[in-house]
């Protein structure tokens, strides 16, 4: 819920409680976000991030590093500094294939692309298009 855009319903719910503290799972910013965390809007989550401090200093982030996010892990971090947000690490280790030393050359890499091109058909859209640092390594591996 915290990354969906907040209703008027949510935050009269939200409103009724103190000491609030929020996690919020971010696994990359801007086009990264959008698309590990699909459908989802980075506007979105930002908005909220907004919202939320307007009611509590307590928030932080949950970024689970993937093979995915593993290239963009130093822009996140980043941003989770910029924003003065504390953050935990968690990794990914299923399924296998999203693991973070799941690279080129690995034997999970080929069932990796295969998830990927199926996830993608399926949501009607590219990782070319969020994940460049990931699509050039899956072009220059097939």
């Amino acid at each position: 819920m915290l990354s969906v855009p907040l209703t008027n319903k949510h935050k009269s719910i939200i409103d009724k409680f103190t000491n609030l503290n929020f996690c919020i799972s971010i696994d990359g910013t801007k086009r990264v976000f959008e698309y590990l965390r699909y459908p989802l809007k980075w506007a979105d989550l930002l908005k909220n991030v907004k919202y939320f401090r307007s009611i509590t200093n307590n928030i932080s982030a949950s970024f689970t590093i993937s093979n995915m996010s593993d290239l963009y892990k130093d822009e996140t971090i980043a941003w989770f500094d910029d924003q003065e947000m504390p953050y935990n690490l968690s990794y990914v280790t299923y399924p296998m294939y999203f693991a973070p030393n799941v690279k080129p050359g690995h034997m999970l890499w080929g069932e990796f692309i295969n998830v990927i091109n199926k996830q993608d058909t399926v949501k009607g859209i590219s990782i070319s298009e969020y994940l460049p640092k990931i699509s050039k390594l899956i072009n220059t591996t097939k």
